[in-house]
């Protein structure tokens, strides 16, 4: 009987474990990335157009960031012909206010929060 129950205790504390580890964004890159993302999509230091999914910019603006434990800074390339007024969308952090960005211009945004991480770029 204390085998079983042994077996049973490590099983729901293995659970526990991974749970927690998804909640907080720890899962193993096999389990987190989804068919179709690139590796540098999903590794966190930046992010393709089409992990931006939702987003009304277009996909010649690209975008990759910083993370930190309060805050990430995002840096936001217009790699497009013409001018583009966007906004950053943050999940967990604060969003940016809408501004200008020319073509071939970077610009950075810095949003404290718990773990922020960018969530998508909207056109405004």
């Amino acid at each position: 009987m204390s085998a079983k129950r042994g077996g049973r205790i490590s099983t729901i504390a293995v659970g526990i474990a991974l749970s927690g580890a998804m909640a907080l964004g720890l899962a193993p890159a096999a389990t987190a990335a989804s068919p179709g993302l690139d590796s540098a999509a999903t590794s966190g230091t930046s992010l393709g157009a089409e992990f931006l999914v939702g987003g009304t910019a277009p996909n010649c603006i690209q975008a990759r960031q910083k993370k930190g434990i309060t805050s990430t800074t995002v840096y936001v390339t217009n790699r497009c012909k013409r001018h583009y007024k966007i906004k950053l969308i943050m999940s967990r952090g604060r969003d940016s206010r809408c501004f200008r960005i020319a073509p071939r211009q970077t610009r950075s945004h810095k949003s404290y929060g718990t773990r922020p991480t960018l969530s998508r770029i909207d056109r405004c």
